[in-house]
């Protein structure tokens, strides 16, 4: 399999009932903006030749839609659409069928594939293909920002990656899972119990979260970020998940690899210092 591809699919955009003018009009902005927000992560969407032929309205083609001059939604949202349709780069059957996952963008339900109508769509798409198609460790962190919005990554990336025992790729469903907790679970409050809540959320994320133990090695888990006005700031984060063994069904060697991060967000960012072997 090839890594995800994000694509205008023809059966979304077909419908066998009149769409009245203001739902026609809201779905095409929320396919625009959807399609901005893919294009905005360098992401390219595509489109097979049958999409020109769906049927936007009964009996009405797309292509006869996107070029004729009725007024049916104004004349600047069938612009924006017609430029989306037309700057989608062409892929023949035998490319399509061999990517995996797929996202499906389009105005209608319906679709066999990942169906892409929001941000929250676009991220469980990213995180599927980072799970599937396990890159190198830059491309890797990269994905890593768009597929996990909360979470502010420490200059050790994408380096860290490189620490784990036999590569990160082995380690690909784990690491999303915990970061999937992470950017989605984490809720400290700052005058919880910090050991007791780590606890909780072991049992959130499935995967041990422990507070480190020796108070001499807070230089070592203390690490760089990149602040707002891109001044360099120092956090601690010594709490971490204990990533034990890689995704291979049977991998029964236990294993020291570590997620350390900061337990207290900042602007709505979750520090997460390094991850890979345990430090």
């Amino acid at each position: 399999m090839v890594p995800k591809i994000f694509f205008h699919e023809a059966r979304r955009y077909s419908t066998t009932t009149v769409i009245a003018t203001q739902l026609l009009t809201d779905r095409v902005q929320r396919m625009l903006n959807i399609d901005e927000l893919i294009g905005n992560a360098s992401e390219v969407v595509r489109k097979r030749d049958d999409l020109y032929y769906a049927e936007i309205q009964p009996g009405v083609p797309l292509y006869e839609f996107l070029y004729s001059h009725d007024d049916s939604i104004s004349r600047d949202t069938k612009l924006q659409l017609q430029i989306a349709i037309d700057r989608a780069k062409r892929i023949n059957a035998e490319e399509f069928a061999a990517c995996d996952p797929v996202g499906a963008l389009g105005l209608f339900d319906g679709t066999d594939h990942a169906q892409i109508d929001n941000a929250l769509d676009f991220m469980l798409l990213i995180r599927d293909d980072l799970r599937i198609n396990p890159c190198a460790s830059e491309q890797f962190h990269e994905s890593c920002k768009f597929a996990f919005p909360n979470l502010e990554f420490s200059k050790e990336f994408p380096g860290c990656f490189k620490t784990f025992k036999e590569g990160h790729q082995q380690y690909a469903g784990q690491i999303v899972d915990c970061f999937s907790a992470l950017n989605d679970e984490w809720r400290y409050e700052n005058d919880e119990d910090l050991v007791a809540y780590l606890r909780k959320f072991s049992a959130i994320s499935k995967y041990k979260t422990t507070l480190e133990g020796d108070g001499r090695r807070k230089p070592a888990l203390t690490f760089s970020f990149k602040d707002t006005d891109e001044s360099v700031i120092k956090i601690l984060c010594e709490p971490h998940m204990k990533i034990t063994e890689t995704d291979k069904e049977g991998d029964g060697e236990f294993r020291f690899n570590r997620i350390y991060f900061s337990p207290r967000p900042q602007n709505g960012k979750l520090f997460i210092g390094h991850a890979g072997k345990h430090l």
